[in-house]
């Protein structure tokens, strides 16, 4: 093997990967707004049998829609190593804990949506929308 390709296959080794979600992430959440409010949309992310499901509201509305399910565009899939490697361009430079956390995500066509395991803050939960070019993070407050 060339010097090149071994150093390759070194970095890809050491490099932190892109995990998907497992079952502890199944729950509902809640958007955080800038100025750290709670907004008024709800998801709720759950899987039926390997596939993750996403259900939504806007409050004050009680009842979940059905937002993915297992086919077309929406379908809910393990985010690559590429897709989070894009989406951490869009969070704080400065902020090396975060810069250095383990991402777990899936994604769709319209958004990746990320547990964060970092050192210093055990888990967050970040949604990525992904329509308007830039990936734009929106935090997102754990209910249940």
């Amino acid at each position: 093997m060339k010097k090149s390709g071994l150093l390759l296959a070194l970095l890809l080794a050491v490099a932190p990967m892109a995990q998907a979600l497992d079952a502890s992430d199944q729950g509902e959440y809640q958007i955080v707004r800038v100025d750290g409010t709670l907004g008024a949309m709800q998801m709720k992310l759950f899987r039926q049998g390997k596939q993750w499901m996403m259900d939504g509201r806007q409050l004050p509305e009680k009842q979940w829609s059905e937002v993915c399910r297992a086919t077309g565009e929406c379908k809910l899939v393990d985010a690559s190593s590429a897709d989070v490697a894009e989406w951490k361009k869009t969070l704080p430079e400065d902020d090396a804990d975060l810069q250095n956390a383990r991402f777990n995500c899936i994604k769709n066509i319209a958004m990746g949506f990320c547990r964060i395991e970092s050192k210093a803050q055990k888990r967050i939960y970040i949604m990525f929308a992904l329509v308007r070019g830039t990936p734009q993070p929106i935090v997102l407050h754990r209910l249940k």
